[in-house]
């Protein structure tokens, strides 16, 4: 256990100690929050991108080119980004259960709504509209971790919450290609896919009003013990970063690091929503029926999913993360050039995209770790929202270059070539970065391999 002076202090900065109760308290706290976190987590990405499949039947149906159809894919991310960081400072001051539970039934709404646009300017407006419901999740979920967990664990832990994103897929994939062959009370299968995967958004959103505590001073679960273990322990690795954290709105907003993880997240948002939005039609574009393209398209999931794991594992057990995200990166973008170069060939193609699908999660679980080191505080709710909403617009460049290049050239396989450009050019960022902060890199790796939590 930790000891403590005459004043409640730590005896000493570097007192990271496997002791039971801090290891108890963390261990409780993510039996305790995960489950649900991962629930709205892929519900979340089952409404942002089940877009994807309407496409097969709404496209036609709605008389929507590729042009149309990418321009209102992407003006989703236009909304999430103008909004991201006054969501998350919101967020920062009423709490978790109140700003997350009214994101997740206003974008469940806004969801269902989709089933019933009649063109082109209604689909662009109802876009905007669930990335402004939608803004403020993810960053608001990467800083609710930070008052929770060490950050030795906070790989794995943002792991368990973004796997959240293929096994959504897992899930929606078959079910939407099910769906799309519907035909009840009058409305296509395309409208019901919508309406009926939007309605857990809402009962989850209530859900999460009765079940996450603001932090873990308000946690009926932890006992006073363990609060205080869990606090302490958060404190001396702040601590033991030293002046590398930022705490103030401003110095979030502009301090040069957070800046270059903008631009790391725009060119791996291009790539990844490049690909993912459109990967049901570039299935599709192999022969393939509505029902196997929904089950081809839950293989590119299952890669995820052991991406995930073993890349937030590993990450967290040698406290190494920008090779993590730099091999991820190369992994995606070096899949899609592939893919793109064998595009006549289906089975060939959909390996090399299950290659890249593995290595853009396997950044996606460690990428937000990084930022996580050096903001703090109302830091931490400016910087992390802008690194999202900013780096989020690479979701509507990203699908947006797929189109105009299919609508131009009538090929996916330009628009392949574009997207594994961005991926490589978002792993030599990161190495980039790593070069210039070596110092930093080498704090916050200490950080993450102290034994706070095994």
């Amino acid at each position: 256990m930790t000891a403590y002076n005459a004043v409640g202090e730590p005896t000493a900065l570097n007192k990271f100690a496997r002791s039971e109760v801090l290891e108890g308290a963390a261990r409780k706290s993510f039996w305790r929050l995960l489950p649900i976190i991962f629930l709205c987590y892929v519900i979340m990405n089952v409404d942002r991108v089940n877009v994807g499949f309407a496409a097969l039947e709404m496209n036609k149906a709605l008389g929507f080119s590729p042009q149309v159809f990418g321009l209102g894919a992407g003006l989703f991310f236009i909304g999430y980004a103008l909004f991201e960081v006054p969501s998350n400072m919101i967020l920062h001051r009423v709490g978790v259960k109140i700003w997350i539970a009214r994101i997740m039934i206003t974008w469940g709404l806004i969801s269902a709504a989709t089933a019933f646009v009649s063109g082109a300017t209604q689909f662009y407006i109802i876009r905007v509209l669930l990335g402004i419901a939608e803004a403020g999740f993810v960053p608001g979920m990467m800083l609710y971790f930070t008052y929770w967990f060490p950050a030795n664990m906070r790989a794995r832990v943002v792991a368990c919450m973004v796997i959240g994103s293929p096994v959504g897929s897992i899930i929606m994939s078959p079910l939407s290609g099910w769906l799309l062959g519907a035909n009840w009370l009058g409305l296509a299968g395309w409208q019901w896919m919508f309406i009926l995967e939007a309605m857990p958004a809402v009962l989850l959103g209530l859900a999460v009003f009765f079940v996450l505590p603001r932090d873990p001073s308000s946690a009926v679960w932890l006992t006073e013990e363990q609060k205080r273990a869990l606090k302490d322990a958060l404190a001396e690795e702040k601590l033991a970063l030293g002046e590398s954290v930022k705490h103030s709105f401003w110095e979030g907003i502009s301090d040069p690091r957070v800046i270059v993880f903008i631009l790391a997240n725009l060119l791996w948002t291009s790539g990844f929503y490049g690909s993912s939005i459109w990967l049901p039609l570039i299935i599709k574009s192999f022969g393939f029926s509505n029902i196997q393209v929904g089950f081809l398209n839950v293989l590119p999931a299952v890669a995820s999913v052991v991406a995930m794991i073993i890349w937030s594992w590993n990450s967290d057990r040698t406290g190494e993360r920008l090779w993590h995200l730099a091999v991820g990166a190369l992994l995606g973008g070096g899949g899609l050039a592939v893919s793109a170069y064998f595009v006549t060939q289906p089975v060939v193609s959909l390996l090399a995209i299950l290659v890249a699908t593995f290595g853009m999660f396997g950044w996606a679980a460690v990428f937000w770790t990084v930022p996580q080191t050096f903001l703090s505080g109302r830091a931490a709710a400016s910087g992390l929202a802008v690194i999202s909403a900013l780096g989020s617009l690479g979701g509507f460049f990203g699908p947006n270059l797929v189109g105009g290049l299919k609508s131009i050239l009538g090929s996916f396989q330009y628009s392949l070539f574009a997207l594994a450009l961005c991926l490589i050019l978002a792993a030599i960022v990161v190495l980039v970065f790593g070069a210039v902060y070596r110092e930093d890199i080498r704090k916050a790796r200490a950080a993450a391999t102290s034994k706070l939590v095994g």
